[in-house]
């Protein structure tokens, strides 16, 4: 299997870079008259660079026969924009605070959002099976002031959404890479390919 780093799949990145990554686990394979599979990675907004990159090389006939992402979201930018929106009602929230005889609903705490996002998060035609895990419980996010949680999100068309909703803590956001469960649905997928 040929892994492709979603850190390492860059706008800069050719069909003719991903056919010479490896070119002796090409020749073994040559040689042992096997094709290899090609299986992309993603975590977070890694996911986009993958999504991106699949779309640049899609006229290449070239298909993933695996990506699996966990806890995908658009990029970290859009984060920052999500939750600084939710600051801006959170002051609007205190000013209200200070009237007399009003009494407001218990606030909700920051958040990146999860929600279905189809022009964004989606299974590209050049992919054979996309498999998705994602989580809704973070508090710590990237674990910098201002502090919010980042949820992951479903991916439209995968083989597989696969919500963990058990066994994560404040830092699921890092923590679900490392969930027990997780480790055994990757190690199932990838062996059945």
């Amino acid at each position: 299997m040929l892994f492709v780093p979603a850190n390492v799949v860059t706008s800069n990145v050719t069909l003719f870079n991903l056919r010479m990554v490896h070119p002796t686990e090409r020749e073994k394979a040559n040689v042992m008259k096997i094709k290899p599979k090609l299986v992309i990675m993603t975590h977070s907004s890694g996911t986009r660079t993958a999504f991106k990159f699949l779309e640049k090389i899609k006229s290449s006939g070239l298909k993933t026969d695996l990506v699996f992402s966990i806890d995908p979201v658009k990029e970290a930018h859009h984060a920052f924009e999500e939750v600084s929106t939710q600051q801006m009602g959170q002051a609007a929230h205190n000013l209200i605070e200070t009237l007399p005889f009003v009494e407001l609903k218990e606030r909700k705490p920051l958040r990146f959002w999860s929600r279905q996002q189809p022009k964004s998060l989606y299974k590209p035609s050049n992919t054979k099976k996309w498999v998705n895990v994602y989580q809704m419980s973070d508090t710590e996010g990237i674990k910098m002031n201002p502090k919010f949680g980042i949820y992951g999100s479903p991916i439209s068309n995968a083989y597989k959404n696969y919500f963990v909703k058990d066994g994560l803590k404040g830092d699921a956001r890092g923590g679900i890479a490392s969930h027990p469960d997780i480790l055994k649905f990757l190690k199932q997928n990838l062996l059945s390919l």
